[in-house]
């Protein structure tokens, strides 16, 4: 018990230091902001918006893959909770806070320009939010994620859309959200939980998947990388590595397709869930405002995923007219969706969207004894239901 005490003492007194250095960032904000502008070099500008661009997405897929090829599912879910955690609540200071780009402020030479307010820095936040998981097999890959980290952060200084406390409250915001969730874990051991329920960790591998992949489509589309005519691209390649993949086994790509799908699918529609999800994304794109569109898209890319992680794993109460769907999932579903589609559209018809796209998730809806698939109904009916509302 004292060494838990102390421990706990240990713990109190290194986030005081961390508040302290946040405050005195405040106080460094005008200097660094002059430094960094002085010591821009012109031959590395283009470097530093790529890495500032790429490098945060680029570093999560590395390391997400690294812990693939080496089955280490327990942090891969870890990883990809924090990193989405560590968004959300960074958008929602944002919000809070909503203090302008330095560039807006001050008569500053930006060499690029970024999106919502400059209080605290996403990018940093992000990449952050996994160094408490650089332990074990990755215990000596720390510093030179540290070191990424700072270069990520650093990065958003040179190019001077956000403040020096921007970058170190961002960065003490995702340390502390993968250190929450990680202790979380330690202490109530939730991912061994859903592990040993009868749905085991491929549902959660899966549906884990599907979040993320969803995720990386609205942040893709958002950031300009692919639009609808890119999406239409991928569809058709994915059907054409469905039908190759069904007809004979492709090493890589079959082991991929059976980390995530149900036999089932394996054997009659390899990569369904990803097919549809791109037919999905491309549907709300293409019909509705991209604001509403990339909102409709992840109310379906996170939504539906929690609804059946929490349902299936955590649920007791059963919905009378389809006994497959927890109203615990449904509930947390919605909440989450909404705080998720409130980046793109205000909180009241990101609410409504997420409603109602997670009301008919709660439902088998089929065309004769076809099922019609969640991934292209939910964000049509939350985009044709906020389209509706606005």
């Amino acid at each position: 018990m004292n060494q838990l005490k102390i421990f706990t003492k240990k713990r109190f007194f290194i986030i005081f230091i961390l508040l302290i250095l946040l405050l005195l960032s405040f106080f460094l904000d005008q200097s660094v902001l002059t430094i960094t502008e002085e010591m821009r070099i012109k031959a590395l500008n283009n470097a530093v918006i790529a890495l500032s661009k790429l490098g945060p997405g680029i570093g999560a897929t590395l390391l997400i893959i690294f812990l693939f090829f080496r089955k280490n599912w327990k942090k891969i879910f870890l990883l990809i909770m924090s990193f989405i955690a560590a968004l959300e609540l960074g958008y929602l200071a944002k919000s809070v806070f909503n203090i302008p780009r330095p560039y807006q402020l001050f008569e500053i030479a930006n060499l690029t320009t970024a999106k919502f307010s400059s209080f605290p820095s996403m990018h940093s936040a992000f990449v952050f939010a996994a160094l408490p998981f650089f332990n074990d097999e990755l215990k000596k890959y720390r510093y030179p994620w540290i070191f990424f980290s700072l270069m990520i952060a650093w990065s958003r200084l040179y190019l001077s859309v956000h403040f020096f406390s921007d970058v170190v409250a961002g960065a003490l915001l995702g340390f502390f959200v993968g250190f929450l969730i990680k202790l979380l874990q330690e202490k109530y051991h939730f991912i061994e939980k859903m592990v040993e329920h009868p749905s085991g960790i491929f549902e959660i591998r899966r549906q884990f998947g599907h979040a993320l992949t969803g995720v990386i489509i609205v942040g893709l589309i958002y950031f300009g990388y692919i639009d609808a005519s890119i999406l239409a691209a991928i569809l058709v390649l994915g059907g054409l590595l469905s039908f190759i993949a069904k007809k004979q086994t492709v090493p890589l790509l079959h082991r991929v397709l059976a980390c995530f799908e149900r036999p089932h699918h394996m054997k009659n529609f390899p990569g369904k869930g990803s097919f549809f999800m791109v037919l999905g994304a491309l549907l709300a794109l293409v019909t509705f405002p991209q604001n509403i569109a990339l909102a409709s898209i992840i109310i379906m890319a996170i939504g539906d995923s929690v609804t059946n992680i929490v349902g299936g794993y955590f649920g007791k109460r059963h919905y009378f007219y389809n006994q497959k769907k927890k109203i615990e999932g449904t509930i947390t579903g919605i909440i989450l969706a909404t705080l998720a589609a409130n980046i793109f559209l205000p909180i009241f018809p990101a609410f409504l969207g997420s409603m109602a796209g997670m009301l008919v998730e709660s439902l088998s809806l089929k065309i004769g004894r076809f099922e019609l698939d969640d991934n292209v109904v939910i964000p049509l009916v939350a985009g044709w239901t906020i389209i509706l509302i606005l």
